[in-house]
């Protein structure tokens, strides 16, 4: 973390969190005060994961079930995870710690819950998940606060290699 100016700057060098701006890459992120730069690195540290020697961004799931070899999606509460790039790789890993399988990003899609694509639904990694009602059920559940659906959404797209 670096400050200029009275803006905090964070950034990640491609290989997990990064705390200065000396030779990384981007993308930066800017902030008014220390303390949300400094929770933000903390927050950065949580989702990154060491994957066969590299660091990942990982998502979390309730159901850990995804096929190989097919694009699937998952969908997210606000957007945290609108920064991912098609290419990147993640680290796929159950609330429960067991189960870590790394996927690639095809797509990301933002949007307001109720302006899903039902195409997108169509590949929803939990088949309970592909309507927007059982998707709506889902997430009261896993996110336990009412106020998620006020929020945009963030539909990533990845596939996990056969």
């Amino acid at each position: 973390m670096r400050e200029t100016g009275g803006t905090y700057y964070v950034g990640y060098d491609g290989h997990g969190p990064y705390e200065g701006l000396g030779g990384a890459t981007g993308p930066y992120m800017f902030f008014s005060s220390k303390e949300k730069a400094e929770a933000r690195i903390e927050e950065m540290k949580q989702s990154w994961r060491l994957v066969n020697g590299a660091y990942m961004r990982t998502l979390l799931f309730e159901n850990n079930a995804h096929e190989h070899g097919r694009t699937q999606v998952t969908v997210r509460k606000g957007v945290k995870w609108s920064d991912l790039s098609p290419g990147e790789q993640v680290c796929l890993k159950s609330v429960g710690g067991e189960g870590i399988v790394v996927a690639t990003v095809q797509f990301i899609y933002k949007c307001p819950f109720y302006d899903i694509p039902q195409r997108l639904l169509d590949m929803e990694h939990d088949p309970l998940c592909r309507t927007s009602e059982g998707l709506r059920e889902e997430m009261d559940r896993v996110y336990d606060d009412p106020t998620w659906i006020v929020e945009s959404v963030t539909v990533v797209g990845y596939i996990i290699p056969t």
